[in-house]
């Protein structure tokens, strides 16, 4: 007969094994479900982590579905760049051009081969004469940047690499809000400012709760590393992700297509313009070449002329292209070349009716560049490049 204690210990005994029988199944049905996740494709992690000089970056070696738009299986490099892998070392008899900007420069829309920086980059060598030098074109842009993060881009990351020429792409339908801390909702991101028409950088995004706090970064740690994570935040924030019938295109500000009205629109554009001199001064210093790239949003250069006279009617815009016009004025004075996107693109939409924008699981006219919008923006840039004298200089044997 067992005494009181034998039976209470066997009882404890019993109760730690169901205990841990329990947790090694719990973490087995874990560990089988995130499997099954990660398989299955239903859902990919976050490209992206923080990054304490911009906020956030692509991760290296990233490899996974991108949806939303279109469908591609998109990879990063070594170095955390949506490209191929280049070497830090230039190589001999080559031009390099390194490409700043966001979402259209990281182009996960489309595969590697259809983006307008490897459209440009096969174009370019295309057209320079036979032993001239090869033109290899790095591609650095990421998601959400404005100008201010490609301006810290360039100085931290880029010029490692040594290259002869900078493409900064500016995307007016959202860089300009993205360069104001009255105007950006994301935080979570360096900014400058200016004091006596200097640029200082503020950084107290570091104090934030995603930086400063190690829970949160726990939390967005296991949202951005494990495919149950992920799920689980996006299940949680799908219904307040979509937007409504009504709702403008995401991502894009009315407000640039028109003169600014007030003080927050009027120091955004001072902003941005100041960080245009000073990555041209940059370049400068760094004896390379800058070419500033202005990308047209999905309505300048939709293919129907009245679809576009409608929404700027009703919105009293008076001219689409204000932005454009504007920053080919600070280009003109800083003796940069400048490509604008819209008008050459805009008619050739117009001419081969044919959506620059959107894909088949979206809406056409709206959102990223589709394969031909990338297509064309290469061909129209690489020609821009092809003559003008100090490429043909740089790319002469």
């Amino acid at each position: 007969m067992q005494s009181p204690v034998e039976r209470v210990s066997r009882k404890s005994v019993s109760l730690r094994s169901r205990l841990l029988l329990a947790t090694f199944g719990t973490l087995v049905g874990i560990l089988l479900a995130e499997g099954i996740l990660a398989v299955s494709g239903v859902v990919s992690l976050s490209p992206y982590e923080q990054d304490r000089t911009c906020g956030s970056r692509l991760k290296a070696n990233y490899a996974g579905w991108q949806s939303e738009e279109g469908k591609v299986f998109v990879r990063t490099n070594s170095q955390g760049f949506r490209d191929r892998e280049h070497s830090l070392a230039k190589p001999t008899d080559t031009i390099r051009i390194a490409v700043l900007g966001d979402s259209y420069c990281e182009a996960m829309q489309v595969d590697l081969n259809q983006t307008f920086w490897s459209v440009m980059e096969h174009h370019i060598n295309d057209c320079l004469p036979t032993g001239s030098s090869t033109v290899e074109v790095l591609n650095t842009g990421v998601s959400g940047y404005g100008t201010a993060q490609e301006l810290l881009t360039l100085q931290h990351r880029v010029w490692a690499y040594e290259p002869d020429v900078v493409l900064l792409c500016v995307l007016p339908a959202n860089d300009i809000r993205n360069n104001s801390k009255s105007l950006e909702p994301d935080h979570n991101r360096p900014f400058y400012r200016l004091e006596h028409e200097q640029l200082v950088l503020d950084t107290t995004f570091l104090n934030r709760p995603l930086f400063a706090s190690r829970w949160v970064r726990m939390k967005d740690q296991i949202v951005s590393r494990t495919h149950l994570g992920a799920l689980a935040y996006r299940l949680r924030h799908r219904e307040s992700s979509e937007p409504s019938p009504s709702e403008a295109e995401l991502g894009l500000d009315n407000f640039i297509y028109q003169p600014p009205e007030n003080e927050s629109h009027q120091e955004a554009w001072r902003i941005t313009e100041r960080l245009l001199r000073e990555i041209e001064q940059d370049v400068r210093r760094h004896d390379a070449k800058l070419v500033i790239v202005t990308i047209a949003s999905g309505i300048q250069v939709h293919p129907n002329a009245s679809v576009r006279e409608a929404f700027a009617t009703r919105n009293g815009i008076a001219d689409l292209d204000y932005a454009e016009r504007r920053i080919e004025t600070v280009a003109d004075g800083l003796g940069c070349l400048y490509v604008p996107l819209a008008k050459p693109m805009r008619a050739y939409a117009e001419s081969h009716d044919q959506y620059l924008h959107g894909f088949e699981n979206t809406q056409l006219g709206t959102g990223h560049w589709n394969a031909g919008g990338h297509r064309v923006a290469g061909e129209i840039i690489a020609e821009m490049l092809c003559n003008v004298d100090f490429f043909i200089d740089l790319a002469a044997p």
